[in-house]
């Protein structure tokens, strides 16, 4: 999967790049992210199919380069990036996923990202566990939080919990390095999912509080510190 950045100054281009790279962690999904100076740059490497999400700078020009890719037949999602609202009905002629005024927000970028997250199931991680002898494929990006009950790992999504045999340590094993928080012998947690660390206790958008063993308070401080960080920039 690519992902296109078209116009625009150097340091706008990079902060979308940031924020884009901070979304694909978010849904352990993988994609190649392309930055190009201006649309000619872009229609010489262009090739059908190639691109599934396009952002494109009006002012660079933008809307005339997503003329030409839509009448070449390309249907790909394609957002304009704008200083202002003054060109965003002219833009709608080329039926755009989405308008985003400069500099872009985290907010409305990752709402437009998520209306069209069915784009990016192909290119999300996903992970296999045994659970009441059947097989169960899961996205990790939906996972909330792993815990253990005695032999029996659990692993907690929204209104779901899937137990398999396959211990917390070898569940550790098959996930990416930093896709999960080891806050606590008993516990594996999905940073995407936190939203405040409270005392020894870490907040997730789903309501549930996890427990921190004190050794791992400062690194969870320091994580949660990171991500705030990284949602500012």
């Amino acid at each position: 999967m690519e992902l296109a950045i078209c116009g625009g100054d150097r340091q706008a281009q990079q902060h979308l790049e940031e924020l884009l790279r901070l979304w694909l962690g978010d849904i352990q999904g993988q994609a190649q992210l392309c930055l190009f100076p201006g649309p000619q740059e872009l229609l010489a490497q262009y090739t059908p199919g190639r691109f599934a999400f396009l952002f494109l700078d009006v002012q660079a020009g933008g809307l005339d380069c997503a003329r030409q890719l839509r009448a070449a037949g390309e249907g790909c999602q394609i957002a304009f990036l704008s200083e202002g609202p003054q060109e965003a009905l002219a833009c709608y002629e080329v039926h755009p996923a989405g308008y985003l005024l400069k500099p872009v927000e985290r907010k409305p970028l990752f709402d437009l990202l998520r209306w069209h997250r069915a784009l990016f199931l192909p290119a999300m991680e996903r992970l296999t566990v045994r659970s009441a002898r059947v097989e169960r494929q899961m996205l990790v990006a939906e996972i909330l939080y792993i815990t253990v009950q005695g032999r029996t790992s659990i692993l907690c999504l929204r209104g779901e919990q899937v137990r398999t045999n396959t211990s917390l340590g070898q569940l550790a094993q098959q996930l990416a390095p930093a896709s999960f928080f080891r806050c606590h012998r008993e516990y594996l947690v999905n940073p995407a999912h936190i939203l405040d660390l409270q005392g020894n206790r870490l907040v997730l958008d789903s309501g549930q509080e996890i427990l921190v063993s004190e050794n791992n308070l400062r690194q969870a401080q320091a994580l949660l510190e990171a991500r705030r960080a990284a949602g500012r920039s």
